[in-house]
């Protein structure tokens, strides 16, 4: 197998979302929410409008397993179904909530991952094409693409595929053939790497890619627990830095570029 590209996942693997950041961001996104409701004569308390946005949350997760996805304005549609019973709100009204939904302050973005901006540089440095493909929690793609660019990613990614865009998620095969579709690239030349035994290794073998988990296998992901036949990997890695000598285990790589960084892992 000759390799001609290689897919990142981006929660998990990419970048890291440890609880100090995500619980604030969390507060953060229930009072933009309250405030915007409550200039639409809508009271909530702080109580309330986390609840709904937790309940909102599992329901999209759900949706994810299922290979489902909604863009951003039906984020909103779903964290409404979780209050019942609230007015129609005018369109300005939805505007706000979607902001205040979907959007994330800087302060409360999660963490670059360890060698993420040095893989994708070496696996440029190669040659290689390179894909983020994501699922897009209640953030959706136009801040995560503004995060690429301020964490120095999306120079190094050629092509980028996001659920709520399609509102398909993975493990669906179609985000995966998005990507190789940009690349001009064919599965069976690839390789997808990720956290999430069900959305990333399952959807990227059913794709056809070659599979690379990262993570430890007492450290599980906080989706997609289950493993069966057709989310074990081909290979598993523990960081970023052992991605390329895991690859070469399975596929022929381009020779490395003289005066091009070599990750150590």
């Amino acid at each position: 197998m000759e390799l001609k590209a290689v897919l990142f996942d981006l929660w998990g693997t990419l970048i890291q979302d440890p609880e100090t950041q995500s619980r604030p961001r969390q507060l953060w996104r229930a009072g933009n929410v309250q405030a915007v409701l409550a200039r639409s004569g809508i009271a909530l308390t702080a109580e309330t409008a986390a609840s709904a946005l937790f309940a909102a949350g599992a329901a999209l997760s759900t949706l994810h397993d299922d290979g489902r996805d909604l863009s951003a304005s039906g984020r909103v549609d779903l964290f409404l179904s979780q209050l019942g019973g609230v007015p129609e709100l005018s369109p300005d009204a939805r505007a706000e909530l979607q902001e205040a939904i979907c959007t994330m302050h800087p302060v409360y973005k999660p963490q670059l991952g360890d060698g993420a901006a040095e893989v994708l540089r070496e696996v440029k440095a190669l040659g290689l094409g390179t894909a983020l493909v994501s699922n897009a929690g209640f953030t959706t793609a136009p801040t995560l693409r503004g995060m690429l660019q301020d964490y120095g990613l999306a120079a190094h990614l050629d092509v980028c595929v996001f659920s709520d865009e399609l509102e398909l998620a993975k493990p669906n095969a179609r985000l995966f053939q998005e990507a190789l579709e940009g690349l001009g690239v064919a599965a069976s030349a690839a390789a997808f790497v990720g956290d999430s035994p069900h959305n990333d290794i399952f959807g990227a073998r059913q794709a056809g890619l070659l599979a690379v988990q990262i993570g430890h296998r007492s450290a599980l992901p906080r989706t997609g627990y289950t493993e069966n036949d057709g989310a074990r990997p081909h290979a598993r890695i523990t960081s970023l830095g052992e991605l390329l000598p895991a690859l070469r285990e399975f596929a022929a790589l381009p020779a490395h570029r003289p005066g091009t960084p070599t990750l150590t892992p």
